[in-house]
């Protein structure tokens, strides 16, 4: 959830000044406090931002590592069994930190 909120957050954050339904959601006028129906607008919008961003750092990150001789590595999962679980958490403890730090990189250049 983080690598797709914190980065989502981030990019309507910098389109706030551009829009004032965002500025709204955000209560970063004075006059307008922060609201719940603003909180969740901006909790959903910020997790779609954050695939979105998280798809384009895919097709750009991803690709140019592969052109710097990162390859993909060979997966063979028909030998994986017993070890499914062990597998899912190299995942979490790993690529969720990439994934959160690569798509931070586009949402800041955004």
């Amino acid at each position: 959830m983080i690598a797709y909120l914190v980065p989502g957050a981030t990019v309507l954050a910098g389109f706030s000044p551009f829009s004032p339904i965002l500025r709204t959601w955000l209560g970063a006028e004075p006059a307008d406090g922060p609201t719940i129906g603003g909180f969740l607008y901006l909790t959903v919008a910020s997790i779609a931002v954050g695939m979105t961003v998280s798809a384009v750092r895919w097709a750009l990150v991803d690709t140019v590592h592969s052109y710097t001789g990162l390859p993909l590595p060979p997966l063979n999962f028909s030998r994986l069994g017993k070890n499914v679980a062990a597998y899912g958490l190299l995942i979490e403890i790993h690529y969720r930190h990439y994934q959160f730090y690569g798509s931070m990189f586009l949402a800041c250049a955004i």
